[in-house]
C-alpha cells in the first residue's frame, strides 16, 4: 500500500486534514468534550477520529472514505437528535446543532471522495432517440 504525497493533495483533502488536526486540538483543550462518557473514553474517541481522518487522506481508499462517511452520518443523527451531550463552555444545544452541521458537511465530503476515488465501471450512455 503506497501512501499519497503532499503534492497530490487537493482542496478537499486539505479540509479533511484540518478537521483531523482539529480533533487533536480538542483533545488537548477539552479531552472531556463528550459529556456522557468518561474522560478517558472521550479522549480516546477524539484521538481515534483524528488519526482515522488524517490516514484516510493519505491512504486514499474508497472503502475507508465510505465507512467513515457512515460514521459521520451517525454522528450527525445523534448530535441533531440530542442523544450525545457536549461539554462546552456555551449552550450545549448550540454545540449539538453546530456539530450536527459539521458532521453532515464532513460526511458529504467523505462520500464525495468515496465516489471520486472508486474505480467502478461507468456504464456507457446510450443516446436518446431524439439525439440521433
Amino acid at each position: 500500500m503506497e501512501m499519497r504525497k503532499f503534492a497530490e493533495l487537493d482542496f478537499i483533502d486539505a479540509i479533511l486534514l484540518v478537521w483531523g488536526l482539529s480533533y487533536f486540538v480538542a483533545l488537548i483543550a477539552r479531552p472531556d468534550m463528550y459529556a456522557g462518557f468518561s474522560i478517558l473514553l472521550s479522549a480516546a474517541f477524539l484521538g481515534t477520529l483524528g488519526i482515522l481522518l488524517i490516514l484516510s487522506v493519505f491512504i486514499d481508499r474508497p472503502s475507508m472514505y465510505f465507512f467513515m462517511s457512515l460514521g459521520y452520518i451517525y454522528g450527525f443523527i445523534i448530535s441533531w437528535a440530542g442523544i450525545v451531550e457536549w461539554n462546552v463552555p456555551y449552550d450545549p444545544g448550540t454545540a449539538a446543532v453546530s456539530m450536527a452541521a459539521i458532521d453532515f458537511f464532513i460526511a458529504t465530503i467523505l462520500m464525495y471522495k468515496a465516489f471520486h476515488t472508486s474505480h467502478l465501471p461507468v456504464p456507457l450512455q446510450h443516446p436518446h432517440p431524439e439525439q440521433k
